[in-house]
């Protein structure tokens, strides 16, 4: 490879490299060579862009032949593809961020439904310790206008709702007659 040092040979006015196996690219510094007037690149394997500096505007190609790999706007060299490196590193982080952030908000609401969840988890075993520590909340009280009964209550009284106290039908469910130990008579409609 040529050396980035040559760049610093200031007062060079002509440097031949030619026939000398060389590769990689050519150094942007020796755009800063001002008193370069000749140069010779020829016939090496030298690839990429040359330096875009004035000590090479309007240069002869023959300076650069037998380098394939050589593009610029040097005289007979071939346009060099346009790669913006920072459009794509724009473009990188675009993407980058289009990926991270769909998929951290993802995550931020999978924890707080994870959370929510066991809070909820929590609260129904509260509620079931309380139930199963106090006998009465575990049944369901019925309120009448003068007095209050349990589901247990109107099960006893129709025997598990057995058919003998079926009064009628409907679309819905059936309607069974209970008389209550308190002697108060009430219709239940079972739902199907």
């Amino acid at each position: 490879a040529i050396p980035q040092n040559f760049g610093k040979l200031s007062r060079l006015e002509t440097l031949n490299v030619s026939h000398n196996h060389l590769s990689g690219r050519i150094p942007e510094s020796l755009s800063s060579m001002v008193s370069l007037t000749s140069f010779d690149f020829s016939y090496n394997e030298l690839t990429g862009p040359i330096p875009t500096g004035s000590v090479f505007k309007n240069k002869s190609a023959r300076a650069f032949d037998g380098n394939s790999g050589l593009c610029g706007e040097g005289g007979g060299l071939s346009q060099c593809p346009t790669t913006d490196s920072s459009k794509s590193s724009k473009d990188n982080k675009k993407v980058l961020i289009g990926v991270i952030v769909p998929v951290c908000g993802l995550l931020v609401i999978a924890t707080i439904f994870s959370v929510l969840l066991c809070f909820r988890k929590t609260k129904l075993l509260d509620e079931e310790a309380k139930i199963a520590n106090n006998g009465e909340s575990s049944k369901s009280v019925i309120w009448e206008r003068e007095s209050k009964f349990t589901l247990g209550d109107i099960v006893q009284a129709t025997d598990d709702f057995n058919e003998m106290y079926c009064i009628g039908r409907g679309g819905f469910g059936s309607v069974y007659k209970a008389v209550l130990s308190t002697g108060q008579v009430v219709a239940v409609k079972k739902l199907n």
